[in-house]
């Protein structure tokens, strides 16, 4: 039997994301977890309440380095009386509705809030766990911020905030919970030109929740370098989307050496506001429209029981 907890709940109970804790046990030695044979962290009840009052103490001002070697008990005396007060009001905040946590990531986006966009991000992925986390929470929050960009509530500065921090979270998801290296792979980028980049990150999140690997290459990329990457790495499927301009004649270049780039071989699913307006060249390469996220994942699940037979 394994004794001690795994990362992801002592996330949850130290309000810390799971790349911070790794963080101040490489750098700082502030804890030893036991390791499993498959090289699985386990961390013991005082390890879990060292890292809660070194969290409180370095909110309080403390530099981590100079208490990461502090023993439990010189921990408590700094923190007097404050680690299950502490642990308490940390699940308090981590048990939010969905709906708390959707608000609150959208007033840091119109805040400009990088910091407070990511926090809330870790405590409601923690908090939900990944599937539901991407479902309920990551995928409303795209499609609410895309919507504050198309009618003017917010800027290209907001959404590209967005954007990065999503990215990185994204990422660090994908690291730990992601699909095995026998799932089929997912190229999603925009082509050149399309700098509005929610669309692929959406489309990306889509694939992710069905079991797709997936891998993002950003926006505003050429041609070239989209079929590059999708023969490179034998990807069963290219995601684009194009949101604006509605009317850019090289656009239809891009995408048909896309589809020359990669011999035909490999479908192309298009989606986004703009997309209808490129029907002709979308119809030439025969490319898969897709009209919303769940048509997406819909279409993926059939690709994916075609591959299989």
């Amino acid at each position: 039997m394994e004794h001690g907890q795994p990362i992801r709940v002592v996330a949850k109970r130290t309000g810390m994301s799971p790349h911070l804790i790794r963080m101040w046990e490489r750098r700082y030695e502030a804890v030893r977890p036991r390791r499993t044979n498959t090289g699985r962290r386990l961390y013991t009840e005082d390890e879990i309440s060292r890292l809660i009052l070194m969290r409180r103490a370095t909110k309080e001002g403390q530099a981590i380095s100079q208490i990461a070697k502090l023993s439990l008990d010189q921990l408590r005396e700094l923190i007097p009386g404050r680690e299950k007060e502490t642990e308490t009001a940390m699940t308090n905040n981590m048990n939010i509705s969905i709906e708390q946590h959707l608000n609150l990531g959208l007033q840091a986006i119109r805040n400009l809030d990088a910091v407070g966009l990511e926090t809330q991000l870790l405590r409601a992925s923690v908090n939900l766990g990944p599937s539901v986390f991407i479902e309920k929470l990551l995928q409303p929050l795209l499609e609410q911020t895309g919507e504050m960009w198309a009618d003017g509530r917010i800027k290209v500065a907001h959404e590209h905030l967005a954007s990065a921090v999503i990215r990185s979270l994204l990422g660090s998801i994908h690291t730990s919970d992601g699909p095995d290296s026998k799932s089929p792979l997912l190229i999603s980028t925009t082509p050149q030109g399309q700098l509005h980049e929610f669309g692929a990150l959406m489309a990306l999140v889509s694939a992710a929740m069905i079991g797709w690997n997936t891998l993002y290459l950003g926006p505003n990329l050429p041609a070239e370098d989209i079929a590059k990457a999708a023969i490179d790495r034998n990807a069963q499927a290219i995601a684009l989307s194009i949101v604006y301009p509605a009317n850019d004649p090289y656009l239809t270049v891009e995408l048909q050496n896309i589809y020359s780039l990669t011999n035909g071989d490999i479908p192309i699913l298009i989606g986004g506001r703009s997309a209808k307006s490129y029907g002709k060249i979308v119809s030439q390469i025969k490319a898969i429209v897709v009209t919303d996220f769940e048509d997406m994942k819909s279409k993926l699940e059939i690709m994916r029981t075609t591959m299989a037979t």
